[in-house]
C-alpha cells in the first residue's frame, strides 16, 4: 500500500511539473528579452513547444514543417484520415506528417514543387504570412484595420504575398522591422512566429477579442473592394476579388508555397 501511494503521489508530482511549463522554464528566453511574453503564450497555449531540453531557440530559423504545424495546433490538430500526399518527401509517422495533411488539405500550403514539400527548408517572412492569411480567409475571418500606412519597401514584397503581408500589417498582426521595411525575404525566425502567432490569437476576428482557437463564427473575408488598383512606388497593381488576382505585372510567375 505505501508503495502504490509512493507511486502515485510521484505521478502527481510529475504532472504538476508539466502543467507549470512557461517560457521561464527556457533557458535562452529571459523576461528582458521583446519576445518572452509572446513565447510564454504560444507555450501556454501548446502551439510552441522547445527544440531541446529548456531550450526554444529563438533565433532559429523557423521550417516549413514547423510553420504548418503551428497553424496545425491553432486548428486543433483535427483528424486528416484519408488525405493523401502526392509529396515523397513527407514520410509516415513524422511529427509533422497530419500538419502537412491538413495544410495542402485546406490549401493553405503547397508544395515546393508538386513531388517535393521541403520539410527542413527555411520559410521566408512572405511565405509565413501567406500561409497565415489563406488559413484567416479559409475560416472566413474578418480581420481588423487599425493601420492604412503600409511598408517602406512595399514595391518590394512579391505579388503574391502583397494582400497578405498589408492585411496582415493593417491589423497589427506583423510589425516592420527597423524604418518600417517588411524585409520579405529574410528567414522567419522561431521569435517572430511566436509573436506573430500571439498577436493572430488575440486579434478580433468578427468584433469580438476571444483567442480561443476556432471559436469565433464565420463571418465576411476583410473589407476590400472587388475591382481596382493599387500604386506602390510607381508600380500597378490591379486585382479582382478578396484573393487578389494580379494582372498587368511584369515578369510575374506563379509562387508555390
Amino acid at each position: 500500500m505505501k508503495k502504490l501511494i509512493s507511486a502515485i503521489l510521484a505521478v502527481v508530482m510529475l504532472l504538476s511539473a508539466i502543467t507549470t511549463v512557461s517560457a521561464a522554464s527556457f533557458g535562452d528566453v529571459k523576461k528582458s528579452d521583446w519576445f518572452y511574453d509572446s513565447v510564454n503564450y504560444v507555450s501556454d497555449k501548446g502551439i510552441m513547444q522547445g527544440t531541446g531540453k529548456n531550450v526554444f531557440s529563438p533565433n532559429t530559423t523557423l521550417s516549413r514543417a514547423m510553420a504548418v504545424t503551428l497553424l496545425f495546433r491553432i486548428a486543433g490538430t483535427p483528424s486528416v484520415s484519408g488525405v493523401k500526399l502526392p509529396f515523397g518527401d513527407v514520410k509516415n509517422g513524422q511529427w509533422y506528417t497530419d500538419a502537412v495533411k491538413w495544410a495542402y488539405d485546406k490549401g493553405v500550403v503547397n508544395g515546393k514543387s508538386n513531388t517535393v514539400f521541403g520539410t527542413n527548408d527555411n520559410i521566408t517572412r512572405a511565405e509565413f504570412v501567406t500561409i497565415l492569411y489563406r488559413y484567416s480567409t479559409s475560416k472566413n475571418y474578418k480581420l481588423p484595420v487599425s493601420r492604412t500606412d503600409t511598408f517602406a519597401d512595399a514595391g518590394e514584397i512579391p505579388e503574391w504575398a502583397f494582400m497578405a503581408a498589408w492585411t496582415l500589417y493593417r491589423a497589427e498582426i506583423i510589425n516592420g522591422k527597423s524604418g518600417g521595411f517588411f524585409d520579405a525575404n529574410a528567414n522567419m525566425s522561431r521569435a517572430e512566429a511566436a509573436a506573430m502567432i500571439e498577436r493572430f490569437m488575440k486579434a478580433p476576428k468578427d468584433g469580438k477579442n476571444d483567442d480561443t482557437p476556432d471559436s469565433q463564427p464565420s463571418v465576411d473575408n476583410p473589407d476590400i473592394p472587388t475591382t481596382g488598383n493599387i500604386v506602390v512606388k510607381e508600380k500597378k497593381y490591379d486585382y479582382n476579388g478578396a484573393n487578389v488576382m494580379i494582372l498587368n505585372v511584369e515578369n510575374q510567375t506563379d509562387k508555390n508555397i
